[in-house]
């Protein structure tokens, strides 16, 4: 088993392994190395030689928390982010994990119990298996499908979610035996005990004392989060669309980092009809920036599920993996790291769903103005209780497995579990095996309610006080998580880079949702707080005009429809139809349906042919 969890892992990392093994845990990593590239080898040890250590990604912000050390672990500390969260972990226990910043996942095996960990965010995945003499981790479900091959089910609530909301809830996956660890919990297993904590929630880091809630403040934590995005021992490459987000970064990593390229996806059909080109190469001759200029189109079907294939680990909701497959693949070439924009629309309050919603004096349920939004992920959350209705197979009809609980929010499921019993999302490049504690597992209810919202998440306080920031939030720490977070992680290691954002940095979004939402979003500017930074540069003036949508040049309903008697084929031909998770009158009208939820099904589809497989 430990042999084919590494050797499952192996994509995830390829600047080197290591391996740890006692009695009662073996532990693997593969590591992709940015930070202390040579020298912070894993599995790490703590310099007393108690606690083991194996994890992904980075604390950004380790060089600051190396001087909170005691001073005799200071002394002694070896090179490396990781090995810092160690020691802090050492010193002070799971408390030493509150001051971290940065997407990681981490485990630490102290002889006698395991620790996990996830950020706060959940930029990292982290995933578990549990029995009463097994319990095995590891950032990807698909090596725990290899692990564990004869022993996992389908969930067919699960699949249901994933076609209805883009997204499982809770902690669930499209395995009934695997969980996940969520965003900024921590989880420690003792013999047949285990204890969940949750590290302080984002709204607390706000510090009023260190960043006042003014715009000069905002403008100290935006130059804070670009600083720690670009600690790393090797070039970085960026990811340039011409827009504000990206031109921040970029001027941010010319100013302090080895700009190794910075690359700009267009349309394949043409230059001249790219927009987005046509900024990008405006803007980058005014930074004195030569862009390398990739040609995109979509991929044919036989490539995209190959593409799905090889780089992802669950189904892809959204097909902005292949822009993204097409980004990384080029800056492999350049640098181990990628940075991007990612976030700022959400952070800063830039799309226009929010603007409408502010200049509702009347706000509606919020049911209703998610309903009425022209955002497809709000309505297709709204329309969940409606989507189960119509289209949820027999299965589910005959066993009640959707029965909506009355509640406050009448018009979104709520569970009646409690959140303490389940066990929820997560991110890791190393894994486990623990055998022989003989704890008794996580009693895993039945799934008889789902909160589309998927409460609780950060600032979900504000939804009748501020319904902006709510949006704002849910968007953030929900609607992004699976596959902005998720995919673009596994997309992009898979493809040799870690993609980084300074927006996603949990002291400018608790700085910046502290302020009122007439402060976060003003009349006719859109991002003003974001735009300020460029205030007194040659670019200051170049963002007046409403930006293109990323993927508006490419039409992936007109693909769909190119390819549409192979496209619909795949899906009602394949293991989907074969399920009684929805009905077989919704396969029979695929023509009718919108070109997002046939996306969900063909990906699904793809994901459901590889399963078979293992």
């Amino acid at each position: 088993m430990v042999r084919r969890l590494a050797a499952s892992l192996v994509h995830r990392g390829r600047s080197g392994e290591g391996a740890y093994a006692d009695e009662l845990v073996s532990l693997h990593s593969a590591r992709h190395a940015v930070i202390a590239i040579e020298e912070a080898r894993q599995p790490l040890r703590d310099c007393d030689g108690v606690y083991t250590m194996v994890g992904n990604g980075e604390v950004l912000n380790y060089r600051e928390m190396a001087t909170r050390l005691p001073s005799e672990r200071r002394r002694r500390l070896p090179p490396g982010d990781l090995q810092v969260a160690l020691e802090l972990f050492a010193a002070r226990g799971a408390d030493g994990f509150e001051p971290l910043r940065g997407p990681f996942a981490l485990a630490v095996w102290d002889g006698d119990e395991l620790t996990l960990v996830r950020d706060r965010l959940g930029e990292r995945p982290l995933y578990y298996y549990e029995t009463p003499d097994l319990f095995v981790f590891a950032s990807e479900v698909r090596c725990l499908e290899s692990a564990l091959r004869g022993r996992l089910a389908l969930d067919e609530a699960s699949v249901l979610s994933f076609v209805g909301l883009g997204r499982m809830t809770g902690d669930r996956t499209l395995y009934k035996e695997i969980k996940s660890v969520a965003p900024g919990e921590v989880l420690q297993i003792k013999g047949d005990r285990v204890r969940r904590r949750q590290l302080a929630p984002v709204p607390d880091l706000y510090d009023a004392s260190r960043s006042p809630g003014d715009e000069a403040g905002v403008r100290r934590l935006i130059e804070q989060a670009n600083h720690r995005m670009l600690v790393a021992d090797c070039p970085v490459a960026v990811g340039f669309s011409g827009g504000v987000d990206s031109t921040v970064v970029l001027k941010a990593a010319l100013e302090g980092a080895d700009v190794a390229a910075a690359i700009t996806l267009f349309s394949e059909r043409g230059p001249g009809i790219d927009e987005n080109l046509r900024r990008a190469r405006a803007v980058a001759k005014v930074m004195g920036v030569d862009l390398i200029e990739v040609p995109f189109t979509i991929p044919s079907l036989d490539d995209t599920v190959a593409l799905l294939d090889e780089t992802l680990d669950m189904p892809a909701a959204e097909p902005l993996v292949l822009h993204n497959n097409a980004l990384h693949t080029v800056a492999r070439d350049y640098a181990r790291v990628l940075l991007g924009g990612h976030g700022a629309d959400e952070v800063f309050g830039g799309y226009d769903r929010y603007t409408a919603l502010k200049d509702d004096a009347n706000h509606a349920a919020t049911s209703e103005w998610m309903s009425a939004s022209p955002w497809e992920r709000w309505r297709r959350t709204a329309g969940w209780k409606a989507f189960v209705a119509e289209w949820a197979g027999e299965a589910f009809a005959s066993q009640a497995a959707f029965a909506y609980a009355d509640s406050d929010h009448a018009d979104f499921a709520h569970t009646d579990l409690s959140r303490a019993d389940l066990t929820p999302t997560g991110s890791s490049s190393s894994d486990l095996t623990h055998t022989g504690s003989n704890h008794a597992g996580f009693a895993y209810a039945d799934f008889k309610t789902t909160d589309a919202l998927d409460r609780p998440f950060p600032y979900e306080f504000a939804e009748n006080s501020d319904p902006v920031l709510f949006g704002q939030a849910l968007d953030l720490f929900r609607l992004m998580t699976y596959d902005n977070f998720r995919a673009t992680d596994e997309n992009g290691i898979a493809r040799g880079v870690e993609v980084r954002s300074p927006f996603f940095d949990l002291d400018l979004i608790a700085g910046v949702y502290a302020l009122p939402v007439h402060r976060r979003i003003v009349p006719h500017t859109k991002k003003h707080l974001l735009q300020r930074t460029l205030h007194g540069t040659p670019m200051q003036d170049m963002f007046a005009a409403r930006k293109v949508g990323f993927d508006d040049a490419f039409s992936y309903s007109d693909w769909m429809s190119e390819n549409w008697p192979e496209f619909s084929s795949t899906i009602t031909t394949g293991p989907l139809a074969e399920l009684s998770v929805v009905r077989a009158s919704l396969l029979q009208r695929l023509s009718e349906l919108d070109w997002r939820l046939l996306w969900r099904l063909f990906s699904l589809t793809a994901w459901l042919k590889r399963r078979e497989r293992f």
